[in-house]
């Protein structure tokens, strides 16, 4: 069995009923007709704030691939008042974890710091997103190290993996154009191709933000209003199409290794769905008997797993590498028809779920955390006052619902397998 610390296995034996966050503390504002939510902490630590201002859409915003990263890696290249030095000056001064990162389905932009420091680094935050300079050159050795960094995922079987399965589950879905791009793709985007992105990206009727700390509501309306008030406007991004209907395919991609590399995806719900914690649980579940099951009984791998992803178009996974991949892969396959056929008991059921709740719970201590929570369900359409009922809907999982969950998702997969050869596998 996976091992766990004294510390987790401590907190199991809590209701977590009872250990919803407090949520009478947060609210919901506005600045320049842009929405914020805001948590305001008093507690020890109540001099950090995690500030977040999250644009929707991601993938859907340009047909570009590789765009999104190339816009969002250049843009702490220089500003109209801050060069690239005094950036990273400023940022190790105050000691502010800042980041911006381009997913499929947003563009988040982060911020921890001490709130004394705010009024120093959000005016030049505010011109990263607004004014960025975007100097070819600059832009020219972001596209670079992208580059690089692409080649050398086809150096490595699971980068290769990963890129070929992508390629063959998302193919006519917006998330194909994945926010890193391609080799073929990166020579093809120009700097008026960025600049032009910047307000489909960033612009009062696309953002909104996500603040945890000890300010007031009048503080956090007029820290925005400042700010972030001057942003364009611009239409909100377009909701994202339904994942297509998938038939079962496996691709292989030669690479010589020792070992064989094997993954399948399949579509899923998403956290708004009836059906999600369910499958949750039959995931959880499967990957903990993979785990026993491929690795400690067999010793046909060291790295197998089952995962589920949060996505707004959402899909899972079944991972394995082995040297013996044909007996690996029906092994993992004979669990997941057990999870299908058999009913787990209620009392095993009762501990996934408080062994999942318990590292749910401690994912949402940080104020960072919070602030990820937050946004996560204002970017579903669910609002940040239903984060805390999830706890409710997991408790509530049946034994039958896990098992009618694992038959319904876990079929039609797109399966790639990486390595010396083509062997047979059966599924």
């Amino acid at each position: 069995m996976k091992a766990f610390t004294f510390f987790f296995s401590f907190l199991l034996s809590f209701d977590l009923g009872a250990q919803n966050m407090d949520l009478t503390d947060t609210s919901n504002l506005q600045a320049a007709g842009m929405p914020i939510v805001l948590r305001e902490t008093k507690t020890s630590y109540g001099e950090i704030v995690a500030f977040h201002m999250t644009a929707r859409g991601g993938v859907t915003l340009t047909s570009q691939a590789g765009a999104l990263d190339l816009l969002i890696e250049s843009l702490s290249k220089g500003t109209p008042s801050h060069t690239k030095e005094d950036i990273d000056r400023i940022l190790t001064q105050t000691g502010a974890v800042f980041a911006i990162n381009a997913r499929q389905d947003s563009i988040d932009l982060s911020l921890k710091c001490l709130k004394k420091y705010l009024p120093t680094l959000l005016p030049m935050i505010s011109e990263m997103i607004r004014v960025p300079l975007l100097v070819s050159d600059e832009v020219e050795l972001v596209r670079r190290q992208m580059t690089a960094a692409l080649k050398s995922e086809l150096e490595h079987p699971d980068g290769i993996l990963a890129l070929s399965n992508h390629k063959t589950f998302f193919k006519g879905h917006p998330y194909y154009n994945r926010t890193s791009g391609f080799l073929e793709t990166l020579p093809a985007i120009k700097r008026e191709d960025l600049v032009a992105l910047l307000p489909k990206i960033f612009n009062k009727q696309n953002v909104f933000f996500t603040v945890i700390g000890n300010l007031t509501k009048e503080e956090t309306s007029s820290m925005v209003q400042t700010h972030f008030a001057s942003l364009p406007e611009a239409a909100r991004a377009a909701p994202l199409s339904a994942l297509l209907q998938n038939d079962s395919k496996l691709s292989f991609e030669k690479f010589e290794t020792p070992t064989t590399y094997f993954m399948a995806r399949f579509k899923s719900p998403t956290l708004p769905d009836e059906d999600y914690p369910a499958l949750t649980m039959a995931i959880q579940i499967l990957d903990n008997r993979l785990f026993e099951e491929v690795r400690t009984k067999r010793a046909l791998t060291y790295s197998v797993s089952a995962s589920l992803g949060s996505s707004l178009s959402n899909s899972g996974l079944l991972y394995v590498s082995s040297t013996q991949l044909p007996e690996a892969v029906k092994v993992i396959f004979d669990e997941v028809k057990k999870i299908q056929t058999e009913l787990i008991s209620t009392e095993d059921l009762a501990s996934q779920v408080r062994k999942f709740l318990s590292s749910w719970l401690l994912s949402r201590e940080a104020p960072s955390s919070q602030a990820r929570v937050f946004t996560y369900y204002e970017i579903l359409g669910l609002g940040w006052a239903e984060s805390n009922k999830f706890i409710e809907r997991m408790k509530m999982v049946s034994p039958e619902q896990v098992r009618a969950a694992a038959q319904k998702y876990l079929k039609d997969y797109s399966s790639t397998v990486v390595g010396p050869k083509n062997e047979k596998i059966e599924f």
